[in-house]
């Protein structure tokens, strides 16, 4: 329980200060990023057409990806703590977003491929997956491969790493330098969407992923005989098809198709049957914009 402490006021100002400082976090660790246009348009050569969209609709549709990062609750408390938040906000080079579909204002960063995680849903996985299509010119494939080498983080629902192993068997090549590969069970993050117009058709909107979307982060690492429920969104009534089970089982299985799929033998570790890449089973969760 807090305590109130009433001489709190007569300490020097820089002691106070110090102490604002103090219980501020160190940055803001790893979160979900969740894949849309931004993501990939960040790797694209300005002013050149890609992924069945014209240069020009990629430069007006496209955005700076960003994730949102959680306001300090001290913020809320006097005039001192809130400028002992800026300067944290400067420190760690966050800025403030106005959210147009909340009406207010929320703290944000850039994407970090070096920690974030890039999170594909299942209604998004065709759009990634195109992404490695055999494409005949030479400068789409050197695009696709510099979006596609950026990826060290990637997550997906247990629905798509139990049932779409040999599309992701064909899409791991591209992703050199990947480090883990997460497999997120229970509960999954969903986009915000906005409308907005399409590039020279004003008259008509179009659904798109909100510029920052609420942030998700890693929340536990369920153990192999903890029981885990696979998600999968019903695109139509928005509901959640849900099947639950095992972890283990769950694995057992996955390792199973993983076994008798085709994969680029460079992936493989002959020794010990399995992806070379680390496979870890997370759950997620959803994170306040204050905290």
């Amino acid at each position: 329980m807090d305590r109130p402490f009433p001489q709190f006021a007569k300490l020097p100002p820089e002691v106070r200060i110090a102490i604002w400082e103090h219980i501020l976090p160190d940055g803001d660790g790893a979160a979900l990023y969740i894949y849309n246009m931004d993501w990939w348009a960040l790797h694209v050569t300005p002013g050149v057409a890609f992924h069945d969209m014209t240069a020009e609709g990629i430069r007006q549709l496209s955005r700076t990806p960003r994730v949102q990062v959680p306001i300090p609750e001290c913020a809320r408390v006097c005039k001192e703590a809130r400028k002992a938040v800026e300067q944290w906000t400067k420190t760690n080079n966050f800025e403030w977003f106005y959210r147009e579909e909340t009406k207010g204002d929320i703290l944000t960063r850039p994407f970090d491929p070096e920690r974030d995680i890039l999170y594909v849903p299942r209604n998004k996985w065709e759009s990634f997956l195109l992404l490695t299509a055999d494409w005949d010119d030479d400068n789409e494939r050197d695009t696709i491969a510099r979006i596609m080498a950026s990826v060290k983080y990637l997550a997906l629902p247990a629905f798509t790493a139990y049932y779409s192993i040999g599309n992701l068997a064909h899409a791991l090549p591209w992703t050199t330098n990947i480090k883990t590969l997460y497999v997120v069970w229970n509960k999954l993050p969903k986009a915000h969407t906005i409308r907005r117009p399409l590039p020279d058709m004003e008259e008509i909107m179009m659904p798109l992923d909100a510029p920052v979307q609420p942030r998700w982060e890693i929340d536990t690492y369920p153990k192999p005989e903890d029981t885990v429920e696979l998600h999968q969104p019903d695109g139509d009534t928005g509901r959640d098809f849900v099947e639950e089970g095992v972890l283990e089982e769950w694995i057992d299985e996955i390792d199973d198709v993983w076994n008798t799929t085709e994969i680029d033998p460079k992936l493989w570790d002959e020794d010990e049957e399995r992806l070379k890449t680390p496979q870890v089973h997370v759950t997620v969760k959803e994170i306040p914009a204050w905290c």
